[in-house]
Parts: structure tokens; sequence; C-alpha cells
């Protein structure tokens, strides 16, 4: 690893992470696998920011970029069309992404910076669309369930009370906290929407029973028998309507690898990285061999076989609640 040092910044170029080097005063790492993968070079400022450049490919490209903006932050430019190794080709930002964070940036009033996400940079705005598994408009379609009579809107009792600075339902409910603390993987498919409803409901039956149904239903369950598609998305308010109606069974996560160990029906669909730079997680990224875009499975309408024997019977591991779904809103205003 080379570093350059100027009085306005300083700069790290890299081939590798082996070598860590700490920025001035904070200490902090500016070498991560995420970072060298898409931006061989990033400036970091003396007051910890960084920015990240793309087209500097070697330390005399970056002394002389550095120089030339000595004491100046303000001229460094978004990037750089410097010359680039013919080895190591620059990711080049999608021409319409830089277009839409110029307009953010120049947005009067706009309180957060705008930039290049390394994972999206070479794609146009809308890449992480098959990232969102809500289907439709989700709040239209909630307001015509309470229309329906299918939703309830949430009223609270004590319209004065105040919210606490902060809440920790781990905390709050610590013989649940090992259920509420489950945070699950969905692999690389777009069932968000029947994850969040399993873990909720999952969360609300421990609490509810005061942790003597501390289990947590299963997002196999949910995810692909609430819709025939799950891993293309979903409605909101579907895992409510089907736990109620059909029940869901129990299920942890891949290959019963979470906290809770193995259920009836654990999710089929193996880890991935989700997010940010990979450090030492072992599970590959989306889309890498190991974590491919996945397809919806069937329905499951049995137990895994290797399911214990408590939660082997798909019929009788089937749990639901009765009463009204509510719908609660943030504060107005």
């Amino acid at each position: 690893m080379s570093s350059y040092t100027s009085d306005s910044s300083v700069l790290i170029a890299s081939a590798d992470c082996e070598t860590q080097s700490r920025s001035p005063g904070t200490g902090k790492s500016l070498c991560t696998a995420e970072h060298i993968r898409h931006y061989p070079f990033i400036v970091y400022g003396k007051d910890g920011n960084f920015q990240e450049y793309q087209g500097l490919r070697s330390f005399s490209q970056l002394k002389s970029f550095v120089e030339s903006h000595k004491g100046d932050a303000n001229s460094i430019p978004d990037t750089w069309a410097g010359p680039t190794s013919p080895t190591c080709p620059a990711t080049a930002a999608h021409q319409d992404r830089l277009e839409q964070i110029r307009e953010i940036q120049e947005t009067p009033g706009v309180t957060w910076k705008a930039a290049v996400v390394p994972r999206f940079a070479n794609e146009g705005p809308g890449a992480s669309k098959s990232l969102m598994g809500v289907k439709g408009d989700w709040d239209a379609e909630i307001k015509e369930a309470i229309k329906r009579g299918e939703i309830e809107e949430f009223k609270p009792k004590l319209a004065s009370a105040m919210a606490p600075e902060s809440f920790d339902s781990e905390q709050n409910w610590p013989q649940c906290a090992k259920i509420i603390g489950d945070i699950r993987d969905q692999s690389n498919c777009g069932c968000c929407w029947a994850f969040g409803g399993a873990e909720a409901a999952s969360d609300r039956m421990c609490i509810a029973t005061n942790s003597s149904m501390k289990l947590p239903l299963s997002a196999e369950d949910v995810c692909f028998c609430a819709s025939s598609d799950g891993c293309g998305g979903g409605f909101i308010s579907a895992p409510w309507s089907h736990i109620k109606s059909a029940g869901a069974v129990t299920g942890g996560q891949y290959q019963g690898t979470g906290p809770l160990g193995k259920f009836c029906s654990d999710f089929t669909l193996p880890h991935c990285h989700h997010h940010g730079p990979q450090r030492d997680d072992p599970y590959p990224d989306e889309g890498a061999p190991g974590c491919p875009s996945e397809s919806s499975p069937r329905c499951p309408s049995k137990c895994e076989a290797d399911a214990p024997s408590a939660h082997s019977n798909f019929k009788d591991d089937k749990y639901t609640f009765k009463g009204q779904t509510q719908s609660a809103s943030g504060e107005s205003g």
C-alpha cells in the first residue's frame, strides 16, 4: 500500500487490503475490500471524511492529483478522468446516476449529501428496484383494507402520552430477547415483505404469551404460500392475512443456522452477504457464485425430514391468531 500526505488531505493507493493504514486523528482504517474493489484510490480529509475517486491508477498520478488541488478541497472534482492502466480499468459511474446526484446536490434545502454507491455505480437509477420487495401502493392498499374492515386503524388510548427517547424491545421483554434479536437472512430473494411479517408475528406471539410460545414462524411458509412468487415481491398485508386464515408453521434460518435452531420448515435459500464491505463475512455477495438471484420454491406442504419431533407434523405445527390486524402510523405533522 502506498500513501501520500498533503496539507489538505491524506490519499491512499492500494492493490490489496492486506496492509491497513489509519486515518490521521481518528485511527480508522482507510482500506476496505469494498473500497478497493471499486475505487482503488480514496481521498481522506483531515476531519476523517472521505471522497472516492475514479481513474487514479498509479502512485505518480495520485501524487500529481493531490498536489494539483493542494489547499483547495473545493476544487477537487467529483470524478477525475485521468489515464488508466490497461490491466486495471476504471469503474465508470453511470452518466444518468451522476446527473441525478448533481440534481440532488443543487436542490436548495437538501441537508444530506448524495454520492455514488459502489454497488450500483455503473448502473443507472432504478438498479436497486429488484431489492424492493413490496408491490404496489402499500399505503393505498392499507387504507382500502381499513375501509373494508379487514384492518383496524390503531388509536392510542393515551393521546397525550410522551414517547420515550429510546426503546429497545429486547430490553423491555427480556424473556423474548432471543427471538426478537433473531435477524434473519432472506438470501437473494425479494421476500422482505414476508420476512418482516413472519418475524414481527413471531415476536408478538412470544410477547403476548409471556414467552410460553417462543417460536419462529416460518418465512418459507409465509413467503411461498401467501404468494405464488414470493421472491418477486409481495403485499405488506399478505403475511398477516395468511397467518390469520391459514396459519404458519415454525421455521428458522437456512439449515437451522440461526440462534433458535431447526424447526418444521426452515428457509431453504442460502445465506448471502448484503450491503457494504464484506470484511470477514463468510457468505458470498448477492449475485456471486453461491448466491444467485433466486426463483421462488413451491409452497411447503410438509415439515423437513430432519425437523425435531416437536415440530415434525406440518398440520399440527400451524400457528394462527384471532382478532384484527392493526395499522399504526408515526407522528403526524
